[in-house]
């Protein structure tokens, strides 16, 4: 697994797991290209957005390890991958979100899926706007699935007013 392999000689040599996602012929444009390929399912694709976390490569790791450091590694990979892809990651977002009445079946789960990664990466660039539009998918959605995503996404945002007002408007309406 290329990010695996990436992040883990970021560990071995104290240095960046970054250039992976950037670098020509690298990670974030072979997931741009799946991404692009309609003729993947979308969830699939959304899938292929989910980077190895913390665990998994202490796991491959398997001694030795910095929870810190690869909890940093982990973060800033999926922020250069979020950066590197951001155009396609909008784009992406908006195409899966579904619409109309809600779809319990595979092809509606797989456009939220998959919007909902696209929307928690948009979030981690940083940028307001992102921001914004999960704190509108989380006013406006009609399912709790789209709204625990957008929560999740604002919870991980900087601006705590945006993720502690989602926090608490979550917890009244589901507190039953």
């Amino acid at each position: 697994d290329v990010a695996t392999s990436a992040q883990k000689q970021a560990v071995i040599d104290g240095g960046s797991a970054t250039d992976i996602v950037t670098s020509a012929n690298g990670l974030g444009d072979a997931i741009a290209t799946i991404l692009a390929d309609k003729s993947l399912d979308t969830a699939f694709r959304a899938l292929c957005l989910k980077l190895p976390d913390a665990g998994r490569l202490a796991q491959e790791i398997g001694q030795d390890v910095d929870p810190d450091q690869l909890h940093q590694i982990c973060e800033e990979q999926m922020m250069a991958l979020a950066h590197h892809l951001e155009p396609t990651l909008l784009e992406q977002y908006e195409a899966a979100m579904p619409t109309g009445s809600y779809d319990p079946g595979a092809i509606g789960a797989g456009g939220r899926q998959l919007a909902n990664t696209c929307l928690e990466l948009l979030v981690r660039t940083g940028k307001p706007e992102h921001a914004e539009r999960a704190k509108q998918q989380f006013a406006t959605t009609d399912n709790m699935t789209n709204r625990l995503a957008a929560m999740s996404a604002l919870a991980h945002h900087e601006a705590s007013d945006l993720s502690l007002a989602a926090l608490g408007t979550f917890e009244h309406d589901y507190s039953h």
